[in-house]
């Protein structure tokens, strides 16, 4: 069992996260001008935020790897309960959702038709229809497929665990979405190592020393000096420690607010993709290659869109509990 406190910073850091998944789908380049340009002010703001927020996805399945792990499921029995845990947990909610953003592409006359069922099926499970939902798709994998790697956990063995993360660092390509995601599969295993190891989680550095890290991480995000993916890589890695330890520094009014979103981000998670796109799109359609309105877009959008979300589902969940836990998988 983890502590309260350490509970706390994990849905804090959650929530933080989903607030970067929401910015990461602001970039609006496309839309403004039809292509990307780094070289413009804006360009270069959104870019280095780009790389910033980069830190979000692995860090949602270093979560992810942390409580997965915290059991075993190698007896058949406790396999197939988890099983039929995920499937309401997340199964349903990933199908729940694709079904809502292949019906909003109908609307908008953007669905793709296929020649056969075999083919929707695949789509389906590419989460063509809600890209954001990749994330579910791939961790439904890891979990199904835990018969072949559950040993690692059992064994408990610093010496295994650090050798199948040198592996998995070595293969690991940074903001890689396939179905077997390299850097998932890298961040669920340090997940699944800190939940034997707690106090690796407790580590805390001065905060002299974390402003000193923080600004090198902002320099490499933005500036990307000798970039590479080894430094890539590492800039990754230094973010999230960076981050992680940055959360312990928010002062406990700010704290308290970001509980509150931390129990909607699932929410706000499968929901926001359309409803920002429609935002900045329109703009873009009023306001085409004005690099003001972009960044001002860029900015606001995001915020607009996470406390629209955030109170829809408030609302839904006081007025019809059932039915929104039912679509998020029991998340609250």
């Amino acid at each position: 069992m983890i502590d309260e406190q350490l509970s706390e910073k994990i849905k804090i850091a959650g929530g933080i996260c989903t607030v970067m998944v929401v910015f990461r789908h602001s970039l609006n380049h496309i839309a403004f001008w039809g292509q990307w340009n780094p070289n413009s002010i804006s360009g270069f703001i959104e870019g280095g935020i780009s790389t910033l927020t980069e830190v979000a996805v692995p860090l949602f399945f270093t979560i992810s790897g942390f409580f997965f792990f915290s059991k075993t499921y190698y007896p058949l029995n406790s396999y197939l309960k988890m099983i039929t845990k995920k499937i309401k947990s997340l199964i349903i909610p990933f199908l729940i959702w694709n079904f809502v953003g292949a019906l909003i592409l109908i609307v908008t006359h953007k669905f793709t038709y296929e020649n056969s069922l075999f083919d929707y099926f695949v789509t389906l499970l590419r989460s063509d229809w809600y890209g954001p939902l990749w994330y579910i798709r791939t961790l439904v994998i890891f979990m199904l497929a835990y018969p072949s790697y559950g040993w690692i956990a059992c064994c408990n063995s610093t010496q295994l665990y650090f050798a199948c993360l040198l592996i998995a660092l070595y293969f690991w390509i940074p903001v890689d979405c396939n179905w077997i995601s390299t850097e998932g599969i890298l961040f669920f295993l340090i997940g699944g190592y800190l939940s034997q190891r707690h106090s690796m989680t407790k580590i805390h550095i001065s905060g002299y020393t974390v402003t000193i890290m923080f600004f090198i991480w902002i320099i490499l995000c933005f500036i990307h000096p000798f970039w590479g993916k080894n430094i890539w890589k590492f800039n990754t890695i230094l973010g999230i420690f960076i981050f992680w330890q940055m959360i312990d520094f928010i002062p406990s009014k700010w704290r308290t607010k970001l509980l509150s979103i931390a129990s909607y981000s699932f929410f706000i998670f499968v929901n926001h993709f359309y409803l920002l796109k429609s935002m900045k799109v329109t703009l873009a359609s009023i306001f085409p290659q004005n690099e003001i309105v972009a960044l001002s877009a860029y900015f606001l959008l995001p915020l607009i869109t996470i406390i629209i979300l955030f109170y829809i589902g408030k609302c839904w969940y006081k007025h019809y509990p059932t039915s929104y836990l039912f679509v998020t998988g029991g998340r609250r």
